[in-house]
């Protein structure tokens, strides 16, 4: 047998072995599309899925159920007994619960605390929150939804991960702008809002690749990052070795907080947005909670250990470095200024990653069930402080 021969077999025998192992990943762990193109949002749940879903690549299996709306839920509420209060949390992919079961996920939960040991009255939470969208996109869920759900407390999740940057429509990792989703802006004070484009005139870089992500592609890549990003000693020794290290991309959290091309149209953009949900809700008699969510990057040690080996050249890391906190701070500012109802959940997700538990996933960096139960005890705790039980009534006699 000649060489080419053997070379043939062998290249066979891996195609052979990759093929068995897509296959085997995709059954074992299935990569749903949940998410449509919707004219008016950009993007909205798929409506009427009961579905298994892997997040993170292979690290967690989830069962994800939408209404026929296309939130995630079994059912779309439809009116109200008048003993019953009714919360919408708003947000993205934290609030809809990635990686976690829907009654793993904050609003379920929620809707457990607020109801345990209560007698008489009973409280809906609808989760209406999309992965992918940015606070502005928020607004305009909110919209659609205010007549027929008529809650009587929004909860709007702030995601510290990626809102600034949603809300600009500058795509994460690449940093392009992206016309696939209604974009925001200000002139002067006032609110302009422009499309989203129409499927048709949606660059090609943007649209939907016609060809299906190879799922041992992301096996390898998933546990290249756990490898290293995971463990800073092995980044020091290939920099010791003099490898070159830097980061493939700064990370949306940082881009979004510390770099001065972002952190400053963001920002004053995003307030401008809470300012109008704020206003609408008001108008309506409706209260308005902000749970501000952070990100992974500023509660896990060893994700800053490994930031700080590759992101030396980028001063926009430098400064997360010596202030990981900042975004909280410029909220809790915000928060005071107006007057707004802000709870942070960085204090509670530090205490719990101090005492070892894990709030976040590696792979996937959302929340685990552990972050989520943190957050909305969080919630309740302040909604009971203020006498949650007794606005279901009046601001439902108003209307």
């Amino acid at each position: 047998m000649t060489w080419l021969h053997r070379f043939g077999l062998a290249a066979l025998g891996l195609g052979l072995a990759l093929l068995s192992l897509e296959l085997g990943l995709r059954l074992l762990y299935p990569d749903v599309r949940i998410i449509d193109r919707h004219d008016r949002l950009g993007s909205l749940g798929r409506p009427n899925l009961d579905v298994r879903k892997t997040f993170g690549g292979h690290e967690r299996v989830v069962r994800i159920t939408t209404n026929a709306f296309g939130l995630r839920g079994l059912s779309m509420p439809d009116g109200r007994a008048p003993d019953v209060g009714r919360v919408l949390a708003l947000g993205d992919s934290f609030t809809f619960g990635a990686a976690v079961e829907a009654e793993e996920a904050w609003p379920a939960r929620l809707e457990g605390f607020l109801n345990r040991g209560r007698a008489g009255r009973r409280w809906e939470v609808v989760n209406a929150g999309i992965p992918g969208h940015g606070t502005g996109q928020q607004l305009l869920l909110y919209r659609m939804l205010e007549d027929r759900l008529r809650p009587d407390v929004v909860v709007l999740g702030l995601t510290v991960v990626n809102d600034l940057l949603d809300n600009l429509c500058i795509e994460e990792a690449i940093y392009a702008p992206k016309s696939t989703v209604p974009c925001f802006t200000l002139e002067g004070d006032d609110l302009r809002v422009t499309g989203p484009a129409s499927a048709a005139t949606v660059p090609r870089a943007q649209a939907s690749p016609w060809l299906p992500r190879l799922r041992v592609a992301d096996f390898f890549t998933a546990q290249a990052r756990r490898l290293t990003v995971g463990n800073p000693k092995l980044l020091e020794l290939a920099g010791w070795s003099g490898m070159t290290v830097d980061l493939p991309y700064v990370p949306a959290t940082v881009a979004s907080w510390y770099d001065p091309r972002y952190v400053e149209p963001g920002w004053r953009l995003t307030q401008r947005i809470v300012l109008e949900l704020r206003a609408e809700l008001a108008a309506r008699g409706v209260r308005l909670v902000l749970l501000v969510i952070p990100a992974a990057l500023q509660a896990d040690v060893g994700l800053q250990a490994a930031l700080r080996i590759l992101g030396h050249r980028h001063t926009p890391v430098q400064a997360f470095l010596a202030d990981p906190a900042r975004p909280q701070r410029l909220v809790a500012e915000f928060c005071r200024a107006i007057a707004l109802e802000c709870l942070d959940a960085l204090p509670g997700v530090l205490e719990l990653e101090r005492r070892g538990a894990r709030t976040y996933y590696a792979i996937d960096n959302h929340w685990t069930p552990v972050g989520h139960a943190m957050a909305a005890e969080l919630i309740a705790r302040r909604l009971g402080e203020r006498a949650l039980a007794d606005p279901v009534r009046t601001v439902g006699a108003a209307r």
